[in-house]
């Protein structure tokens, strides 16, 4: 798995990272889909140590902020269900023709399914809706985001759901709870270079 984000800023104080933020909605919808991680093995990076902030048109304004955290990391181990993974997340790079924001492989005995992102949030499937193909062929997924779909539709459902006492159709704070270990688990991993067990 390959995700790229764009040129963000992030303010350091606060603890938002790449990782406490971006990945973490990557590892909350892998998990919801592919099931619960048993070990994690990470190393990270900072490959961009200086930060260009951007203007409202995404064009470097000509300020710089140091970078005080690592911008690509690579986490690989095994699922609970034994399923063998391998999960590399980046930033820095910019949006240009050709290059994917966002690319998934679910590969198996029966095929390969790819979901793809082109688009500015391309790691945050529900708010930019992937491309996806089923053994090299593209799959026709109806309309696009609208007022049905997608992640605002999501959180206002969920919130209706909550209201109606309806539980499993939206995340807890249990689910919070299990997404914080897994962040937490690869830092860890990244620190002492030893595969953690979850």
């Amino acid at each position: 798995m390959l995700f790229n984000t764009l040129k963000h800023t992030y303010n350091l104080y606060e603890g938002v990272t790449m990782l406490s933020i971006g990945f973490g909605h990557v590892a909350d919808t892998f998990t919801s889909l592919l099931g619960e991680f048993a070990t994690i093995q990470s190393s990270n990076a900072t490959v961009y140590p200086v930060i260009n902030l951007l203007d409202k048109d995404k064009q470097p304004n000509g300020k710089t902020y140091p970078s005080e955290v690592p911008d690509h990391f690579s986490v690989a181990g095994l699922l609970k269900s034994g399923v063998v993974y391998n999960i590399f997340y980046r930033g820095g790079y910019a949006l240009t023709p050709g290059r994917s924001q966002f690319i998934w492989e679910i590969d198996g005995e029966d095929g390969t399914i790819r979901i793809e992102g082109s688009r500015d949030h391309g790691s945050f499937i529900s708010l930019e809706e992937p491309d996806v193909y089923l053994n090299g062929d593209k799959v026709d997924l109806g309309p696009g985001l609208g007022p049905n779909n997608g992640a605002f539709y999501s959180v206002s459902s969920a919130w209706k759901a909550f209201a109606e006492g309806r539980t499993g159709e939206y995340a807890s704070i249990e689910d919070a709870v299990k997404n914080q270990a897994i962040l937490d688990a690869i830092e860890k991993s990244g620190e002492l270079g030893k595969v953690v067990s979850l």
